[in-house]
């Protein structure tokens, strides 16, 4: 069938992706007066909101204290009351220089033409290659967080995370919470790269941070059996029994359609990899198109949602449908939200490298807590372990008597009046990083009682022992538990009060149920690691093959390389392993004249079946 024979459909503005950019720019172009169409391979809208459980981080314009699908589905909600149209399980399959769309949607495969084009197709997981990464049970980060947040699957009973930002921080958490086991998160880096109230909720669960690892091999018959992990500093070599092994090792923009498009490329690994130029307001190289979210350069959801509402302004006044007096406004506001966004060291701006993160000045903190200390002895009285400046804000909100305020913005560390502070606890309910606490010191009798945040899936009832934990995963002894508030409530964080003793108050951070010691690593003396495997899965090319091609030093740019090779042109389309032979290309690769650019794209992009390339549809 001849592509031009499709039929064909004119649509205004065309947004391709249903996550929150997407979501945004469809709702803030709908606003202006265009008739927006957005298209999404998956079933339901929301993008990645849609398994995500955890209270978000940001302000309450994106939605922060809420949680993930929550905010997915108020943004779905908002464009069907703006008047878009979402067309869901349709997926893009290529878009042309001459600016048609090929889609692929559940009754037919057409060709839309539309007045702009908004990508908003977000990011894909990265992965490494190493012995035994084709075996069952090694899957991504996202991919074990689909199981068990959207298909209530458990991918295993004992799992290994390897990369502890704030994702594999994140899916370790939830993958307690949906019973299964993990034996560690494992990292080459020195210090965690998530944030630190992620790192705290999982160390205070026992799960312990293996620093300074690398991760060698998965081993196994007919799925993960074990998994080597070397010490850098020792070299000593730890085995650990896991049946799943999750990567949690960066994301790549899905950039492909804009390629595709003929915009111009570029190459940032501080944005994730290959992406569109783009300016401040969105715009591409090509006139009527326009990039939004993790497309354009990996940051967190409430970035993209702005970046989405900033290209649907774009996309509205160049088609006419917004006047420019009104663009700059509308721009402006959200410029502003943007420059909050990203004022704090933890959230950098996209050009610039990730820096080290705020810490709150530590005489400060002696200060605070021996203040907490003294007047918890007349009630309760929260205690705020927020170290970061991570965008954030719904303390401050929830605080009715105005005890917690974040005096430079969304970024700043809160500063907390004592005087203030009832002891309500509604901050520690509705904090994302679960790290607000209550204590109380005045029940007297060397006793005290503090209430912490509790999410887990177990039940703890009143007047049962529980393990009181502390922010480092040590585990101080057993407490009574006094109170449980919001059993039962979907959606609601649980608030555990247990009774302890006095001298444990301020360090108590966490309640643990059913706390089982998670079993230590064998360290291993003598150990055989297999030095060759399949690096490309799609057309069976060995790692070693691939390092050999590239040592040859013939090849200057990578798309030379996977046309001499066909690494990168089986079913994948180089989505598994085009990062990762970047990265050994950048390495091993001939110096001078060498040009790192992305694999040629060509549609379909995705899969499609041969009966509607022949003509058939329905």
């Amino acid at each position: 069938m001849d592509v031009m024979d499709l039929p064909r459909e004119k649509l205004e503005v065309l947004v391709i992706g249903a996550g929150p950019a997407g979501l945004c720019a469809a709702i803030e172009a709908a606003s202006a007066g265009c008739e927006v169409t957005v298209a999404d391979e998956n079933d339901r809208p929301g993008g990645q909101l849609s398994k995500q459980i955890h209270r978000f981080f940001g302000s309450s314009h994106h939605g922060a204290g809420k949680r993930g699908f929550e905010i997915g589905r108020e943004l779905a909600e908002n464009c069907l009351k703006a008047g878009v149209e979402l067309r869901l399980s349709s997926s893009v399959l290529g878009l042309f220089p001459s600016g048609e769309a090929m889609i692929d949607s559940p009754s037919r495969l057409y060709l839309a033409n539309p007045g702009a084009v908004i990508v908003a197709t977000g990011a894909s997981e990265k992965s490494i290659a190493f012995p035994g990464w084709t075996l069952p049970g090694v899957m991504g980060a996202g991919a074990a967080q689909t199981l068990i947040n959207i298909h209530r699957v458990l991918p295993g009973k004992r799992v290994l995370m390897v990369g502890s930002g704030n994702v594999g921080l994140i899916v370790a958490y939830q993958l307690l919470q949906a019973g299964a086991e993990v034996a560690g998160i494992v990292d080459v880096a020195d210090s965690v790269g998530g944030y630190q109230v992620h790192a705290g909720r999982v160390m205070r669960e026992g799960i312990p941070l293996y620093l300074r690892h690398r991760l060698l091999s998965a081993r196994g018959s007919m799925g993960v059996e074990e998994i080597l992990v070397e010490a850098l500093e020792s070299g000593k070599v730890k085995r650990f029994k896991a049946d799943v092994l999750c990567l949690a090792v960066g994301l790549s923009p899905l950039a492909e359609l804009a390629s595709m498009r003929g915009c111009r490329m570029i190459e940032n690994s501080r944005l994730g990899g290959f992406v569109p130029w783009h300016d401040r307001d969105m715009r591409t190289s090509q006139t009527d198109m326009y990039i939004a979210g993790d497309a354009s350069g990996v940051e967190e959801a409430s970035v993209a949602m702005e970046e989405g509402r900033m290209a649907g302004i774009s996309a509205a006044e160049d088609l006419g449908s917004l006047g420019a007096k009104e663009a700059a406004i509308r721009r402006e506001a959200v410029m502003n939200r943007l420059r909050e966004l990203r004022a704090g060291t933890c959230t950098a701006a996209k050009l610039e490298a990730k820096g080290g993160c705020m810490q709150i000045n530590s005489d400060a903190r002696d200060e605070l807590l021996r203040e907490v200390w003294k007047k918890s002895a007349n009630g309760p009285l929260a205690l705020i372990d927020c170290r970061e400046d991570i965008p954030c804000n719904p303390c401050e909100e929830a605080c009715r008597r105005g005890a917690i305020v974040l005096d430079s913005g969304i970024c700043s560390l809160p500063s907390f009046d004592l005087d203030k502070c009832d002891g309500c606890a509604r901050c520690v309910a509705l904090c994302p990083g679960m790290a607000i606490f209550i204590i109380d010191r005045s029940m007297g009798e060397g006793f005290a009682r503090v209430t912490v945040p509790y999410e887990m899936s177990d039940e703890i009832g009143p007047d049962e022992e529980a393990w009181a934990m502390d922010g480092e995963g040590n585990c101080l002894g057993k407490g009574r538990i006094t109170r449980v508030a919001g059993a039962g409530r979907p959606g609601h964080t649980m608030l555990l009060t247990i009774e302890v003793p006095e001298e444990w108050a301020l360090k108590v951070r966490g309640v643990s149920g059913r706390r089982k010691l998670v079993e230590e690593p064998e360290e291993m003396e003598d150990t055989e690691i297999v030095e060759d495997f399949t690096f490309c899965r799609c057309e069976e090319i060995n790692y070693s093959s691939m390092r050999e091609i590239i040592a040859r030093g013939e090849f200057y740019s990578l798309p030379a390389l996977r046309r001499f090779s066909r690494i990168g042109l089986g079913y994948c389309q180089g989505r598994f392993c085009q990062s990762i032979l970047r990265d050994q290309f950048l390495a091993d690769g001939p110096g001078e004249g060498r040009e790192v650019e992305s694999f040629r794209v060509r549609a379909p992009v995705r899969p499609v079946k041969l009966s509607r390339l022949g003509g058939e549809n329905g």
